[in-house]
């Protein structure tokens, strides 16, 4: 029977900062309203979500510009670009798209999530287009992580999450070398979406992985090279949250 626990701590990763560790230890109810909502532009997607991620449409025209000139025989522009929408980084960071989204995405009250409907829609479509990527990704806590994540447990997380696949794009913003503790939660993967082509980021080799994703702690190790490291294996998920969202 598997183990659901959560936390509560900052992510670095990279480029970006997620905007927490914390995952509910309640199991979400998934909604199956997207069904009803056929393809659209990045345009008519972020249309509903303009009071809960302020210049949204600005930063959707901004992803639209740039994929204009990505070549790919998979994606439309639009799916491209939803793609980059969900990687960029603005000021305040508390009002980029990805976290507003993942900060929805992990409230109980499911209702929260009727105006992401149209974008989510549109990014899970570009991503099941994506090859998936099997290996291990990496990224940084501030802070000695090692009691929440004890052996052999298993649990769920409900939001997308950023990663890089090669260890030392951490050190883009000195995270190992940062002063205190420091974890690293190395993964071994098996349905990470490389968006590498499609990340506003274009010197990070960025692996994201989707919602209902479940996870079994596999080791924790003690500091050494000065940081604390996690090792966790992606299981199947006894929950798929992507179910709905593709049939």
């Amino acid at each position: 029977m598997a183990t659901k626990y959560s936390i509560e701590n900052k992510t670095f990763h990279n480029h970006q900062s997620e905007d927490n560790f914390h995952e509910s230890s309640k199991t979400l109810t998934s909604t199956q309203d997207y069904q009803k909502k056929s393809t659209i532009t990045l345009e008519e997607a972020v249309k509903p979500i303009v009071l809960f991620v302020p210049n949204v449409k600005d930063r959707a025209n901004e992803a639209k510009l740039k994929c204009k000139n990505i070549v790919t025989n998979n994606l439309s522009i639009d799916e491209s670009a939803s793609i980059m929408l969900y990687s960029m980084e603005w000021k305040p960071k508390e009002e980029c798209l990805r976290i507003v989204l993942n900060r929805a995405l992990r409230d109980e009250n499911r209702n929260v999530l009727a105006c992401w409907f149209l974008y989510l829609k549109l990014l899970l479509t570009a991503l099941d287009r994506l090859p998936s990527f099997h290996g291990f990704i990496y990224s940084g806590i501030k802070g000695d992580m090692r009691e929440y994540y004890r052996k052999e447990e298993t649990f769920l997380w409900w939001t997308f999450g950023s990663y890089t696949s090669v260890m030392d794009d951490l050190k883009s913003k000195q995270l190992l070398g940062s002063t205190g503790p420091l974890t690293i939660i190395a993964i071994q993967c098996i349905n990470g979406k490389d968006i590498r082509q499609y990340s506003y980021f274009k010197d990070i080799n960025d692996i994201l992985l989707l919602p209902g994703r479940q996870f079994t702690v596999v080791s924790c190790h003690d500091k050494t090279n000065g940081h604390y490291t996690i090792h966790l294996r992606e299981v199947q998920s006894e929950i798929s949250f992507l179910e709905f969202l593709f049939k």
